[in-house]
C-alpha cells in the first residue's frame, strides 16, 4: 500500500483522468514543485484529449499516456478521479492507489468539514457555508460542487505566509481561511484509505448509484468511509435511524452526535448513550437533547423521564423556507457542534439562498406556478420535493436514468400525491408503466419541449408543475444543470 509520504520521494506520478479533478491534481503537484521536486507526471484518460487539453499538458510537463496496461505498469503512484471504477484491478495494484480525498485530507491545515448523503447535500453544503461567511469566519467551500478540493489547497498555500515567515506573522497567518466546507460523493470516498474530516456528517441514505457501485451495501460502505477514518476527539454527525446499522456495520472512533425531523419514542431514545447528544424537531423547533445523570438544576433546561437533558435552539418559522425543514435542522446541528450560537441564525438568513436547480421556482403563470427540480437525480430527492409542494395539485415530470436503482417504489408512493406524470427520456416507457401500475395518470413525451407543452397546456388555475426526473441526465444532456436550463428556456418560451 502505498502512503501519503511515500508520494513525495516517487519518480513517477500517473494521474488517471483529465477532468476537473484531474487538472487540479496536476496544478497541486505543479505548484508545489518543493514538495514534488524529483516527479514526473503522466495523464492518461479514455477518450482522446482535445488540442487544448494536450496544449496544456504540454505546458505543465505533462506525458500523456495512450495505452492503460502500460500507464498502471510504469507510475509509481497512481491517483484516481471520481468516477473511475477500478474494482476489476484494484487488488493488481492495491500498493499504488491514492485518492483525491486521501492527498486532500494530507495537506489541508484547516477545520474541514465534509458532507456526504444521498440528497440534501449541496443545499446543506451551501446554505452552511454561506452562515458562516455572514458571521464573519473565513470559508473556503468545494469538492463536488464548485472549486475541486486540490484546488483549495492551492489556494489555501498561496494565501498563507511560508513556513520560515510562520512565527514572524503569527497574527497574519491565523486570519486566514478557517473553514473548508466540502460536499463529497461516493465516488470520491469509494477508494479513500485515510481522510478524516475534523467534522463528518452524513445527511441521509437511500439506494443510488448501484449501477457504479453494483450493490446498495457498496454504496453505504463507501459514504461510511469518511466516518471509518476518523481519530479519537474528531466529530460524526449522522442520522439517528441510522444509529444501528451503522454500529453494526463499524465501530466508530470519533464523538458521534445524531439528529432526527421527528422527536424518537422513549423507547428508542434508550439507544442513546451517556452523553450522547440528538437533535431533533418538535413542533417546528429544533431542539438537542443529551442523556445525562439525573438532573437537579432545573432553571435552564427541561428534565426528561429517563434522565435527558433538552433544550430548545431556535424555531425553524424564523428561518427562511428556502429549504426542507431537515436541511435546516443538520445545519443548525453542525453549527451547535462547532459552538456557533444557534439564537443569532435568523439575523444571518436574510439574503441566502439554496443551490439553482433545487425546488426552484422558475415561473408563475395562470395561477400555475413551475418548479425546476432537475438537481433531483434520486427518488428520495423527487419525494421529498413533492411531499414538500404538498397537498397542492401537482403534475410531475420524471425522466432520467435510474442509475440501477428499481423506480417502482417512487411511483407507489407517489399515489394520491399526483394528478398526473409526464415522462421523458430513455427510460420513459418504463416510467409510464409503472406509474399506471398503481393508477397514476401517466403520459410518455417524445422530447423535454414536449413534455413542457403539455403539462403547462393540461394545468389549471391552483395547480403545480414539478420538473423532479428522479433520475440522472446522461441520457439527454451533459448534467443536471444543464438539463435545468434547457428546462427553464423552454418553458420561458411557453409563458
Amino acid at each position: 500500500m502505498n502512503t501519503l509520504a511515500d508520494i513525495q520521494a516517487n519518480a513517477l506520478i500517473g494521474v488517471w483522468g483529465l477532468g476537473v479533478v484531474g487538472r487540479s491534481v496536476i496544478t497541486f503537484l505543479v505548484h508545489n514543485k518543493n514538495s514534488f521536486s524529483d516527479t514526473k507526471i503522466e495523464i492518461f484518460d479514455k477518450r482522446p484529449l482535445t488540442e487544448s487539453e494536450i496544449s496544456w499538458c504540454n505546458n505543465n510537463g505533462v506525458a500523456i499516456a495512450h495505452d492503460i496496461h502500460q500507464f498502471l505498469e510504469h507510475n509509481d503512484t497512481i491517483i484516481i478521479s471520481p468516477g473511475v471504477n477500478i474494482d476489476a484491478i484494484y487488488e493488481q495494484y492495491a500498493h499504488k492507489w491514492v485518492s483525491e480525498l486521501d492527498l486532500f485530507g494530507h495537506y489541508c491545515t484547516r477545520s474541514l468539514i465534509s458532507i456526504t448523503g444521498t440528497v440534501g447535500k449541496t443545499s446543506i453544503t451551501t446554505l452552511l457555508s454561506d452562515i458562516l461567511l455572514a458571521s464573519g469566519k473565513k470559508v473556503a467551500v468545494g469538492g463536488n460542487i464548485g472549486i475541486a478540493c486540490l484546488d483549495l489547497i492551492t489556494k489555501q498555500e498561496l494565501e498563507t505566509p511560508n513556513k520560515q515567515e510562520h512565527n514572524q506573522h503569527k497574527k497574519q497567518y491565523s486570519t486566514h481561511m478557517q473553514y473548508v466546507v466540502l460536499e463529497v460523493s461516493s465516488f470520491q470516498l469509494a477508494y479513500t484509505r485515510c481522510y478524516a474530516p475534523d467534522i463528518a456528517v452524513l445527511t441521509n441514505f437511500s439506494p443510488n448509484h448501484i449501477d457504479w457501485h453494483n450493490t446498495q451495501a457498496a454504496y453505504f460502505e463507501a459514504k461510511l468511509k469518511q466516518f471509518v477514518h476518523q481519530k479519537v476527539g474528531q466529530k460524526a454527525l449522522i442520522p439517528f435511524a441510522l444509529k444501528k446499522t451503522i454500529a453494526a456495520t463499524c465501530v466508530l472512533k470519533s464523538i458521534c452526535y445524531f439528529f432526527s425531523p421527528i422527536k424518537p419514542t422513549e423507547q428508542e431514545l434508550t439507544e442513546l448513550k451517556t452523553g450522547e447528544t440528538l437533535f431533533y424537531i418538535d413542533n417546528k423547533t429544533i431542539y438537542t437533547l443529551t442523556r445525562s445523570s439525573p438532573i437537579t438544576d432545573r432553571s435552564n433546561t427541561h428534565a426528561h423521564a429517563h434522565n435527558y437533558a433538552y433544550t430548545p435552539l431556535l424555531s425553524i418559522a424564523d428561518l427562511p423556507a428556502i429549504t426542507f425543514d431537515c436541511n435546516w435542522l443538520i445545519i443548525c446541528s453542525v453549527l451547535s457542534i462547532i459552538g456557533f450560537d444557534c439564537a443569532t441564525l435568523p439575523g444571518l438568513t436574510g439574503n441566502l439562498a439554496v443551490p439553482e436547480h433545487r425546488l426552484e421556482k422558475c415561473a408563475h403563470t395562470n395561477n400555475v406556478t413551475i418548479y425546476n427540480d432537475s438537481k433531483a437525480t434520486t427518488i428520495a430527492s423527487t419525494l421529498a420535493a413533492v411531499n414538500q409542494l404538498q397537498p397542492h395539485p401537482l403534475l410531475l415530470i420524471l425522466g432520467g436514468l435510474s442509475k440501477g436503482v428499481d423506480r417502482a417504489p417512487l411511483c407507489e408512493q407517489l399515489k394520491g400525491k399526483v394528478k398526473k406524470v409526464y415522462t421523458f427520456g430513455a427510460e420513459s416507457a418504463h416510467l409510464k408503466k409503472m406509474c399506471e401500475q398503481y393508477l397514476i395518470p401517466a403520459e410518455q413525451c417524445e422530447s423535454l419541449e414536449e413534455v413542457v407543452k403539455k403539462s403547462i397546456d393540461d394545468s389549471v388555475s391552483g395547480d403545480q408543475i414539478l420538473f423532479s426526473p428522479a433520475g440522472s441526465s446522461f441520457d439527454l444532456f451533459k448534467d443536471y444543470a444543464h438539463r435545468g436550463n434547457v428546462f427553464k428556456e423552454l418553458v420561458k418560451k411557453r409563458v
